[in-house]
């Protein structure tokens, strides 16, 4: 087996399905509003500016410097970020608890990359011959990203050297 070309269409999300955020008054349990993030390509200016529409005084800043944010709420609200969010904006919440009222800077910082390689896997691979990194794989072959494409583009890549696979048997299926 062997790939002579890919076609691709440029169309990824870093903020996936059912990510959202929530408030709720400190020391209830009622959650007063949520803020569901359509999955999309978001840059930090655009979480903010979806992040203002809670209306409790919410502020999340990027630090120009170092990259890190900074979120801050006034006393008498607790807020929470689900999973894919907390990645993203590097917040240290490991207990998946509300955040309670007043200043925090994240970990690290803040992680909006795009994808930069595209990896195609072929479950039809022999993998008693094919290693990645120590470990048998159906990795068929990694295909490099062009630098910022436009968002619905399509290419191709054409591959000129062919490098023959093995498959585990019978034929490859589309």
């Amino acid at each position: 087996m062997s790939l002579r070309s890919i076609t691709y269409t440029v169309g990824w999300y870093n903020v996936g399905q059912q990510e959202a955020f929530s408030r709720r008054p400190s020391g209830k349990t009622e959650i007063m509003g949520t803020i569901p993030f359509p999955p999309g390509l978001y840059s930090f200016s655009r979480l903010i500016n979806l992040f203002s529409a809670i209306r409790i005084n919410f502020t999340l800043r990027l630090n120009r410097v170092n990259c890190s944010a900074k979120m801050w709420f006034p006393t008498g609200w607790e807020v929470h970020l689900t999973d894919g969010l907390l990645a993203h904006l590097n917040f240290d919440n490991d207990d998946n608890k509300w955040f309670d009222s007043g200043t925090y800077v994240s970990d690290r910082h803040v992680d909006l990359a795009r994808p930069e390689a595209l990896y195609v896997y072929l479950e039809q691979l022999n993998t008693a011959e094919y290693c990645v990194n120590g470990a048998r794989s159906t990795l068929l072959t990694v295909v490099e990203i062009s630098r910022n494409p436009a968002f619905g583009s399509t290419r191709t890549v054409r591959f000129e050297i062919l490098e023959l696979k093995r498959l585990s048997g019978g034929f490859a299926s589309e």
